[in-house]
């Protein structure tokens, strides 16, 4: 199965995380633990919100069903 961040790491491309986040309108670091999948503070599962799945799908240009 293919993780959320495996499939932003493809996305991404050599895009950096640092562009990726101002077009998708969050920090890049939080880009980072979405793609690492868990906090590294933490070390909990990060599950982003759907307001966030929202942002990433529009940002790489994804359809995305409501």
């Amino acid at each position: 199965m293919t993780t959320l961040g495996e499939v932003l790491k493809n996305l991404c491309g050599k895009e950096s995380l640092r562009e990726a986040g101002q077009r998708a309108g969050v920090s890049h670091s939080y880009l980072r633990y979405v793609e690492k999948g868990a906090d590294p503070r933490t070390s909990a599962a990060l599950r982003p919100s759907p307001e966030t799945l929202k942002r990433l799908a529009k940002a790489y240009i994804i359809p995305i069903s409501s």
